[in-house]
């Protein structure tokens, strides 16, 4: 690795940080798209906590 040449060295580390940052991202939406699924399901299956204890409103 010359350090004359900045432009493998800076485009390796921001290679790498973008990695890092799309790794935490994709672990985000992963979560997101879980919970936002189990909401879905149990809303569904018309058991939600809101709607176990009667707080939903009936359609």
């Amino acid at each position: 690795m010359e350090l004359s040449d900045s432009r493998s060295v800076d485009g390796r580390y921001r290679q790498n940080k973008f990695g890092k940052l799309w790794q935490q991202t994709e672990v985000t939406v992963r979560l997101a798209i879980a919970y936002f699924n189990l909401i879905w399901v149990h809303t569904r299956k018309e058991n939600t906590a809101a709607q176990r204890v009667g707080l939903s409103i009936a359609p």
